[in-house]
């Protein structure tokens, strides 16, 4: 931002952000209008949905719990049903509003999913030892939007390549000083290099095998305690 905010001529890239309209850096990812442009790293949710598929390919319903009020949340849980529905897997949203809320719909996603999707969100975290608990006991594998929620004991998740990321940054600006491009015909790029994390413990848990060709590529966790 202080580096748009200090000129409007040298071309400004970015990368790791993770919403650039919401940070005002650019009003269109598709067609940045001024000097900025960049690579994003917002939720790999596309790579998420994919690894549900591919540690279950039985998986027929995944049923997301999320924060009805958060708009990244919201956003998070539409952009994970459009790759489910793209895979012909059926995806049901359970907002929450409270906490009560929250465990309502907990069961009620229980008794209609294979898998269980969480965005990372201060209500999820605040309901997520009681759903761990219950997916659990119900046998359904719990997959998250982070890390952070792996650790502390879902299943999986996929997190972008950052090493990837900050090449594609370097490559944007290497086409800006040759002036092969303008700002403007550079779009947004999105994190498509991702990285599986997968919790060993629950895995484990739940005698889960996975194929060698997956376990190389992911980051292996244990959980918090």
């Amino acid at each position: 931002k202080a580096a748009k905010k200090a000129t409007s001529e040298i071309p400004v890239v970015f990368s790791c952000v993770d919403d650039p309209i919401g940070a005002k850096l650019v009003k269109s990812c598709e067609k940045p209008e001024a000097n900025v442009t960049g690579v994003c790293d917002y939720s790999p949710v596309f790579e998420q949905i994919e690894l549900i598929e591919t540690l279950y390919p039985d998986v027929q319903r995944i049923g997301c719990l999320y924060n009805g009020a958060d708009e990244d949340s919201i956003f998070s849980a539409n952009l994970a049903s459009g790759e489910a529905l793209a895979r012909e897997i059926k995806f049901t949203m359970y907002p929450a509003l409270t906490e009560d809320d929250y465990y309502d719909e907990l069961d009620k996603a229980l008794e209609k999913c294979d898998a269980l999707y969480l965005t990372d969100d201060a209500l999820v975290n605040a309901g997520l030892k009681e759903t761990l608990k219950q997916a659990k006991k119900n046998k359904i594998p719990v997959f998250a939007e982070s890390t952070e929620l792996v650790e502390q004991g879902a299943l999986a998740t996929c997190i972008a390549d950052y090493e990837h990321i900050g090449y594609s940054a370097g490559e944007l600006s290497v086409i800006l000083l040759r002036s092969l491009k303008t700002v403007s015909q550079i779009p947004v790029e999105y994190a498509t290099d991702c990285i599986p994390v997968i919790n060993s413990d629950v895995q484990k848990s739940f005698k889960l095998t996975i194929d060698e060709d997956i376990l190389d590529e992911a980051m292996l966790i244990k959980s918090n305690g």
